[in-house]
């Protein structure tokens, strides 16, 4: 349950130790010699008023325990009994040692036993603010046992914990009668309202030797009222992680296995190695285990988990790759610290039907196999590793087979400082090899799309660039870039669509001038920059596809975010060719009243030579990209915050030949007194060259409203702008005091092309504070 104490009770342990503290505090010669002025045992004459001289002034040297300096006392008389060999300090007694403050009325040692005892109003507050209070507290001397009455004890986060009494023995048990615990302390809110949660039992028995946690009667109350009680249970010690026993049970629903409830179950097998077991009762499937059995080492873990089940009910999957009897998935995987910022891997799966996974809810499993060793330092990256990459879900063998395997994919990067300020080096170096065996290809709308080519391929890239920031007198920011990249790659021709093999050698060398004029303006509390921005880039290559075949750079969108990069494509398999300029700027704002404003947009113009964006790939990439002209689309961005609780942002593509805009996106967000608001607008237009016929046009909007304190109503809805109907809708009411959260939702689903709507009702809840422990 938590890290202060938890269920485990180690608030007890941290009451020894503060009591600890207060048997220092009367024990230790230095106590004498420091602050014997507090009790007049030095000077009579500096004697705060009220306090009496009663001990000789080598009282104190006598006892036998260790020296400590940094301990204060205070008390209105001090008394040593002689007979009983006892030191009792009384009158508003209060007592600091290394962060820890204790008062009472009374405070008993027993210097032949060690036995410490704070009587009426005792109160001991540890060095991370917790406070623990009763009418009386001993401690033993040797701190194994302890005993407080009407115990309470609060955290700085307002946990509460209290009991009649507690008795607790180190190493062997801790007993608390009518004990309770509350996350929110008296769980009464400011207008007297009843919030959050508490649990209490009768008696509740913590026993370190077994590591089980026992309570008779135990209760739970949400705002107050009691929900739940049984007789009496038996919990493993959740501060102790590697207890066998049960662990919460878990509930979720599926369309496959209908109503599921998992027991997980956990099982040590020794030191370094654990068992997890966790059977599943279902509905419709009606039994289903889940198991995984991990060794951990010094520098590392192995694991090994194994799910299945015998499917019962078909028809649920009928026809499609999950219907079979025995379904199941095995998955191992370890990873490890061989030296010093070195790490190593694996993981691979193995399934009876890709789609058993998804179809059972399964987390945890990775859908990519590999194997890996990876280096990370202060200026080094380097990643060596085999991968496979599956696709989960109702796929056939042949979908799968169209999957391309990196073997391998090293990748690595290093950056040096020069001596002198000299600027810096920064190279770059990638070797991939492709497999695949069969061909990837789509078509959409009569366009045709190649993701991949069947066969082998293998692509080395190494690419090393200098630069250095000059600042010019008058405020000129100047970035220079030299560098050169080389590329090597060879495809067997192993696709029925590209039979030729081909291998293919290039060199690019690369210059590029990055300068800015940044200007800032100052109005009291006001500040203003805008800062003008050319690039001159010149990649001194006619090779647009160094890798022959494109397989890892699909990914490219024209936007404010790369529009003073280098080279935009994703992936090593493309890159810019020719000279090309990028021309724009920035403007940012932080006003006084809290709000800011930064604007960013820009043009880039491709000047000579090859421009790579005009030759589109066998995966349609450059094709409309926005950059195939000479001159490119406009593209801009902004984000604002008006002040606290309102934020918006937005991003344009504008093609300055038809003057249209290509692109659009608007997101904002308001918090406004008790409502909440957000919403986004996106559009892309048509780009039949592509696929893409028709308008992509759509509004989505979220309204909540905040009552009560705690209520909140909330409805939301997807709107399609060019089919003027919805997609999603939803209405919701829920309830969140910050300890108990719980609430309800409806969703509705509609698809446009069927008209089908699908309907969900969620039910929600939550219970926090359990980390204020």
């Amino acid at each position: 349950m938590g890290q202060k104490t938890g269920t485990s009770l180690g608030v007890f342990t941290r009451l020894c130790m503060a009591s600890a503290a207060l048997v220092l505090a009367l024990s230790t010669p230095g106590f004498g010699q420091a602050l014997g002025p507090l009790f007049g045992i030095e000077d009579q004459e500096n004697t705060r008023p009220g306090r009496i001289k009663l001990l000789p002034d080598d009282f104190f040297s006598s006892f036998p325990t260790s020296q400590a300096d940094n301990i204060a006392v205070e008390a209105d008389a001090l008394v040593f009994d002689s007979d009983a060999n006892q030191v009792t300090a009384r009158g508003d007694v209060q007592v600091s040692y290394n962060g820890y403050l204790a008062s009472a009325d009374r405070i008993i040692y027993d210097r032949e036993t060690g036995d410490l005892t704070l009587v009426g109003n005792a109160v001991v507050r540890d060095p991370e603010q917790v406070v623990y209070t009763g009418t009386r507290i001993e401690v033993s001397g040797d701190f194994k046992r302890a005993y407080v009455a009407a115990l309470e004890m609060q955290t700085p986060n307002g946990a509460l914990i209290t009991a009649d009494e507690v008795n607790f023995r180190t190493d062997v048990e801790t007993i608390l009668t009518n004990g309770g615990y509350a996350p929110c302390g008296f769980c009464i809110d400011s207008k007297g309202r009843k919030i959050g949660w508490s649990v209490s039992s009768t008696k509740l028995v913590q026993n370190d030797e077994e590591k089980t946690l026992y309570l008779e009667r135990p209760q739970l109350e949400l705002l107050g009222v009691p929900v739940a009680s049984i007789p009496y249970i038996t919990l493993y010690d959740i501060n102790n992680q590697r207890a066998e026993g049960f662990r919460r049970p878990q509930f979720d629903e599926g369309d496959v296995f209908g109503y599921r409830l998992a027991f997980p179950y956990f099982k040590p097998l020794g030191e370094d190695t654990e068992l997890w077991l966790t059977p599943m009762l279902m509905s419709t499937q009606y039994f289903m285990l889940d198991s995984e059995l991990i060794h951990r080492f010094s520098t590392g873990y192995t694991s090994l988990r194994a799910a299945g089940l015998y499917q019962f009910d078909r028809t649920v999957v009928a026809g499609e790759v999950g219907d079979r009897d025995w379904r199941g998935a095995i998955q191992t995987s370890g990873q490890f610290t061989p030296i010093e910022n070195w790490t190593a891997g694996w993981s691979y799966l193995a399934f009876t039907d890709p789609a058993f996974i998804g179809n059972y809810a399964l987390a945890g499993f990775d859908s990519t196999d590999d194997i890996y060793a990876q280096h990370l330092s202060s200026n080094t990256f380097f990643d060596a590793r085999l991968q496979e990459f599956r696709i989960l879900g109702n796929v056939t063998q042949a979908t799968q087979q169209k999957q391309g395997r990196t073997l391998p994919l090293v990748q690595f990067n290093q950056t040096h400082d020069l001596d002198n300020e000299w600027g810096q080096i920064a190279i770059d170096g990638r070797f991939i090899g492709v497999n695949r065996e069969l061909d990837a290809t789509g078509t959409i709308n009569g366009v045709p799309y190649t993701y991949g080519y069947e066969g082998n391929k293998f692509h080395g890239t190494l690419e090393a660039l200098w630069s250095k920031q000059l600042i010019v007198p008058g405020g000129l920011v100047v970035t220079p870039y030299l560098g050169a990249r080389l590329d090597a790659a060879s495809y067997d021709g192993g696709s029925p669509l590209n039979s030729t093999a081909s291998a293919l050698f290039s060199a690019t060398p690369i210059a590029a001038l990055d300068v800015r004029f940044p200007i800032l303006g100052i109005d009291g509390n006001t500040t203003h920059l805008f800062e003008p921005i050319a690039q001159l880039v010149y990649r001194g290559s006619s090779t647009s596809l160094p890798g022959i075949n494109n397989d890892n750079a699909h990914g490219f969108i024209f936007e404010d975010s790369n529009l003073f990069s280098f080279n935009r494509f994703s992936g090593t398999d493309r890159q810019e060719t020719g000279l090309r300029a990028n021309i724009g700027g920035q403007y940012m704002a932080n006003f006084e009243d809290g709000s800011w404003l930064r604007l960013i947009g820009g043009q880039s113009f491709h000047l000579a030579g090859v421009n790579s964006f005009s030759i589109f790939d066998h995966g349609q990439v450059g094709n409309l990209s926005g950059l195939e002209n000479t001159s490119s689309h406009l593209v801009g961005g902004a984000q604002m915050s008006f002040g606290p609780g309102v934020d918006l942002g937005a991003k344009v593509e504008y093609d300055p030949t038809t003057n249209t805009i290509v692109r659009g996106a608007v997101a904002v967000e308001a918090a406004v007194y008790d409502f909440t608001l957000s919403s986004d607008y996106f559009y892309l237009a048509a780009k039949p060259a592509r696929g893409s016929l028709t308008d992509v046009h759509t509004l989505n909007a979220a309204l909540g409203y905040t009552f009560e304190d705690y209520w909140t109503i909330s409805t939301s809805v997807n709107w399609n702008l060019v089919q003027n109907n919805w997609t999603s809708a939803s209405v919701g009411l829920d309830y969140d005091d910050k300890y108990l959260a719980y609430g309800a939702k409806y969703t509705a689903t509609q698809s446009l092309s069927t008209s089908k709507i699908e309907h969900a009702f969620t039910v929600s809840y939550a219970l926090r504070g359990l980390t204020d422990l």
